[in-house]
């Protein structure tokens, strides 16, 4: 037999709904409402009884909690006959009828857990129905039903996740032996960089955080993701997954190659003097850490897109996401023309998605114009491009910035910059603010530590 419930959905006569869990939390509520109450007052909610009459009372007993009002059978019952719905349940003997149904308020979180997993299955169906209908709509974007779908199903969720907050004293043991964990893995708290000198600034990178490496053209942000990326696999065996907006997978390797073996980029480039040695160094060398890498090269995307790649990166193992670049992801929706609202969208989005699936991730940013504009190049956090979001999303900003790109040679005290490049930590949540030193080497594309360069 089929017939169409409340929801205008065709569905048989088995309907998802537990009869004797609603009861059973209604009844648990007017017999002990204080601990009643203190157990699933967070999420409790009268849209997740699926009975008309059981919303009814449940409405009446959050209208005398926020009051902070007795509820029993008496108050209930009166509240409901006040507002004129007191026959529409059945009258004053339905009330008492409930209580009967139970002997203790002990289980209540267990029934209403039951009760939220009908409720989450009647509104999956509700939901899904309404987006196979947007989705035979020719009219309706089909980006803007994909956007709302995920914003509708995560809601779902929402109300039964169960409360996180936890007193400090239950969490010191857990801290302190957390650091006794660091201290004892030579004091790293996240992912090492793979340098030395960029660990000691940053502890390593921490899971569930957003870092920004931001520069001008030319300065080499690429070529930094690609030799931290690099270090990371090779110094702990993590798998890594690079998104690409820009280059081509094949570029990226390329880059690789030159940054691994210190073969010149334009030999490998253009491989026409290129020896079979080379190529046999190349090959042999890439086996150290191309099995660990995942590489995305779809350009065009939004951060819809981003998400599902970055999901399907983390299932296949990877522990840290690269993402080359910011600015070249689109925002969910069309702007028209606010480019500043689709690029906070894109930053607040991709800090999101780190806390989401407990990675780092790197998200190379461009600059503004404005550096250049100034005597002093050296880049500020009021220069990242198009958005103040950037820097509020970010918990970590780096700058790459080379004195001698910009014809100068030698610093205020006659030390020399040929070839040096400062990686400028402007923000760091849970960090200090520093500047380190390092060699660039522009026909590999590599950076290098020199223990020789004092700190800046």
């Amino acid at each position: 037999m089929q017939g169409k419930n409340k929801f205008g959905i065709e569905e048989s006569v088995t309907v998802l709904y537990s009869e004797q869990a609603e009861l059973a939390v209604l009844g648990a509520i007017l017999l002990e409402a204080k601990f009643a109450m203190e157990k699933i007052s967070d999420r409790f909610h009268s849209e997740v009884f699926y009975d008309n009459r059981h919303q009814l009372i449940a409405g009446a007993i959050i209208e005398l909690y926020r009051a902070r009002q007795t509820i029993d059978i008496l108050t209930v019952t009166n509240f409901l006959k006040k507002k004129k719905e007191l026959d529409s349940i059945g009258g004053p003997y339905y009330i008492t009828q409930i209580t009967n149904r139970v002997s203790s308020a002990r289980s209540i979180e267990q029934h209403y857990l039951i009760m939220m997993e009908y409720h989450m299955r009647r509104q999956l169906i509700a939901k899904n129905t309404r987006t196979i209908s947007h989705a035979q709509d020719l009219s309706i974007d089909v980006f803007d039903i994909i956007n709302s779908h995920q914003t509708e199903i995560s809601e779902i969720t929402k109300n039964i996740i169960p409360d996180e907050t936890e007193n400090a004293y239950d969490l010191v043991d857990a801290a302190l032996s957390e650091i006794v964990a660091i201290r004892n893995s030579s004091g790293m708290a996240g992912i090492t960089t793979g340098y030395d000198s960029l660990d000691a600034v940053t502890m390593g990178f921490q899971k569930g955080n957003l870092i920004i490496l931001a520069a001008r053209p030319g300065m080499g942000k690429t070529a930094l993701l690609l030799c931290i990326a690099r270090k990371i696999v090779l110094k702990t065996r993590k798998k890594i997954g690079v998104v690409s907006l820009e280059m081509t997978k094949t570029e990226l390797v390329k880059r690789l190659f030159s940054i691994d073996t210190k073969i010149k980029g334009q030999e490998i480039k253009y491989a026409k003097h290129i020896s079979d040695e080379n190529i046999n160094t190349i090959a042999v060398s890439a086996q150290k850490y191309a099995p660990n890498m995942m590489i995305n090269d779809k350009s065009g995307i939004n951060i819809i897109f981003m998400r599902n790649i970055i999901r399907r990166m983390v299932a296949q193992g990877a522990e840290m996401i690269f993402v080359d670049y910011l600015q070249l992801i689109k925002g969910s929706k069309e702007y028209r023309g606010n480019r500043e609202a689709e690029i906070s969208e894109v930053s607040r989005e991709l800090k999101s998605l780190a806390k989401e699936f407990n990675v780092p991730i790197m998200a190379l940013s461009q600059l503004s114009r404005e550096s250049e504009k100034r005597k002093d190049k050296t880049p500020m956090l009021s220069d990242l491009r198009e958005s103040g979001a950037i820097e509020q999303d970010a918990d970590v900003v780096m700058f790459i910035h080379r004195p001698e790109y910009y014809g100068e040679e030698q610093d205020e005290y006659g030390k020399d910059l040929k070839g040096i490049a400062m990686i400028i930590f402007a923000k760091q949540r849970n960090g200090p603010l520093d500047t380190v030193l390092m060699n660039f080497d522009g026909e590999t594309t590599s950076f290098e530590e020199d223990k020789s360069i004092a700190p800046f």
